[in-house]
Parts: structure tokens; sequence; C-alpha cells
């Protein structure tokens, strides 16, 4: 058997680990299928807001529009293979030939340059049919992808990337951009100074565990231009993940206590490193602490990075720096 081969018994080991850790710090795969639509549906609701769409391109893309001077334009597009396709919102600026595709994406879409591409030209066909004066000149439309992802967004923002061609036909190429807003590149203290709706979810979305989830719904709940909101959001999307402690937050919304509400984050804060830390004593009791290296040195041999094996096994650098060393003592 070659050094660096798994076992069957080692695989099943990784494989339970690996999946277990996904689930503690990937929120959507705790939600589940249902959930996740209710999340969908919330989010376009919010995009439906002619208020909330006015902020958000004023403080995300540095646009001036009144939401008096939006209205939203119902369109479905049919595509050529003569399927039903429909972007999240489009919105039209009054008495102006301007629309602002609005998408949301939660995945990293590889298509994402041709799909931009074609709801254009789609929109552009539709509103042409309805001109009588075709042709003349044509409406500018703003694609922008609001992308709420855990995964680095790797896809190119204007379709003339997506085409390799020689250095003198590059004149030729399509260019049609895309404006992409990543939560990614935002901090959570810079989102919570902009208190909307958009802004929330984008808070929201950038939690990875229900712990987490519950004390920052809990801390937007200070805010009293939330409160509402997010008793909805609690009872229709995260009611199974906020378990136990979702009558007692909805208890604290309801009576605006500030002062219990901060003394609840702070259980929460208490109880969720109580846990850690019996579940690491529990582990090296049980004798795990040989199994935590065996793993370890599995995803050496995979190339992972360091952060993400301490997230996946709570190991300390010193712990993956003595298994390197047992690996390459092991190869010598």
């Amino acid at each position: 058997m070659n050094k660096f081969e798994f076992s069957q018994k080692d695989y099943e080991m990784y494989r339970k680990a690996f999946e277990e850790q996904l689930n503690s710090i990937n929120l959507i795969s705790n939600q589940g299928k249902n959930t996740n639509q209710k999340h969908d549906k919330t989010f376009r609701g919010i995009l439906k807001n002619k208020k909330e769409i006015s902020q958000f391109l004023k403080q995300f893309i540095e646009f001036e529009v009144s939401e008096e001077n939006l209205t939203i334009y119902n369109s479905s597009f049919i595509n050529k293979h003569y399927e039903r396709r429909e972007s999240d919102i489009i919105y039209k600026l009054k008495d102006r030939e301007i629309y602002y595709l609005i998408e949301h994406q939660s995945k990293v879409d590889k298509t994402m340059p041709h799909r931009i591409l074609e709801y254009c030209m789609e929109l552009m066909r539709e509103i042409e049919e309805n001109k009588s004066n075709k042709y003349e000149t044509n409406a500018l439309i703003i694609p922008i992808v609001i992308y709420t992802g855990t995964q680095k967004w790797t896809v190119a923002t204007n379709f003339s990337d997506t085409q390799k061609v020689e250095e003198k036909y590059k004149k030729y190429t399509i260019k049609l951009q895309y404006q992409l807003i990543d939560i990614n590149e935002y901090k959570k203290e810079d989102l919570m100074k902009i208190n909307t709706k958009i802004s929330s979810m984008m808070i929201l979305e950038k939690c990875r565990n229900s712990e987490e989830l519950k004390r920052t719904i809990i801390e937007l709940g200070k805010t009293n231009e939330r409160v509402e909101w997010l008793k909805e959001l609690i009872e229709y999307v995260f009611q199974d993940i906020l378990g136990e402690d979702k009558e007692e937050i909805l208890e604290k919304f309801e009576r605006k206590e500030e002062n219990n509400m901060e003394d609840l984050v702070e259980r929460i804060k208490t109880y969720e490193e109580r846990k850690e830390k019996r579940l690491i004593r529990r582990g090296r009791i049980e004798g795990k602490v040989e199994t935590i290296t065996n793993m370890i040195k599995n995803m050496l041999k995979l190339n992972q990075d360091e952060e993400f094996i301490m997230k996946c096994t709570n190991a300390k650098k010193e712990d993956i720096e003595k298994a390197r060393k047992e690996l390459e003592m092991q190869v010598n």
C-alpha cells in the first residue's frame, strides 16, 4: 500500500468529521430545503420594496434615485428553448429608458455572464416591441448581482472576459458589465450602520451557525426600525434554527427590553463557549487526540490550508505543525 493511501476506516472517519463540521459552520445546509426556499422568497420580497431599492442603489452603488422615480417592470422572457425565464426584479426609471435588473445569488454561478447577456437581450427585445420608433435607440439596462454565498466569487463580471480572442480582434468583443455586490467584501459593523432590510439580510447571511445567528438577530433587534420585520423572519424563516430560544427572543422584542436582550446575547455567547470547551475536554478524555492528529495528517495529504484544518478539527497551529513533521518523518 502507498504511504499516502487512505484505508476505508480513515476515509469514513474523515468523511464523517468533515460533514459534521460543514453542518456546524454552514447555515444554509442546516436550514434544509424548505427553510432555504422561505429565505429566498423573503429576500425577493425585500427587493420588491421601492424604498429599500432606492437606499440600496445609493448606499452600495452610489446612484441617487428616489423611490418616487422607480417603478417595478413586470417582465418574463421566453428563450430559444421556450422556457420561461424570470429575473429576480426589474425596476424602470419613470419617464426614462433606464432599467435596473437585480439578481440575488446565494451560490457561485459560472453561467452568470451568459445569463446576464441573455436577460439583457430578451428584455431589450421586449421593450422594443412596445415602442413605435423601434431600434432607433436602445434602452440602458444596468444589471446588478447581489451575492450572499460563502465561497469566493470567481466568475467574470464582464462578458468580454469570457471571450478568448487575439489582440487584433479585441475591439469586437461583447462588453457587457454587471455590478457585483458581494457580502464577503463588507464588514458586519459597516452593514450594521446602514440600517436597512437589505443590509440586515446581508448581515444574517454572514452567520455561519445557529448561535451566531441568534446573537445577530438580537443585536439587530436593538434598533426599533427592524423589530417587527425581524419577528416575521423568526416566525417564518428561522424558527427551526433558533430552537428553544425563539420564544424568548420574540418575547424580548415584544417588550422592547434592551438590557434583557443584551443579557440574552451574553448567555448565548457563554453557552457557546462552554459547549466548545466541553467538546474539546470530552474529546481528550476519550482519547481522541490521536484521532484528531490522524485527521489533520489526512487533510494535509489533501493539501488543505491551515485555516480550514483548524476550523474542521479545532486544532491549533502547533498541532498542525507537529502532524506535518510526523508526516515528513514517515516519508523519510
